[in-house]
């Protein structure tokens, strides 16, 4: 394949892919914080990740990506 087609082939596995793997281990993750887990320093540490996660912009998620590798 040669051409945007291969381009936008490869972007696009590459998206099914992340989705597959990512989709269920976070809802995994929500309801085991918000139905299952004890409020204990565990899931605190868990929660503070999640909110600064959130809280940065992807881009600079995708700068330090580039800064590093």
């Amino acid at each position: 394949m040669a051409g945007i087609k291969g381009a936008i082939l490869g972007s696009l596995y590459a998206i099914i892919i992340a989705f597959l793997v990512s989709f269920p281990i976070a809802v995994m993750s929500a309801v085991y914080l918000e139905k299952i887990a004890t409020k204990n320093r565990f899931s605190d540490i868990i929660e503070t990740n999640i909110n600064n996660l959130a809280a940065v912009p992807s881009i600079v998620f995708g700068l330090l990506g580039l800064a590093i590798f």
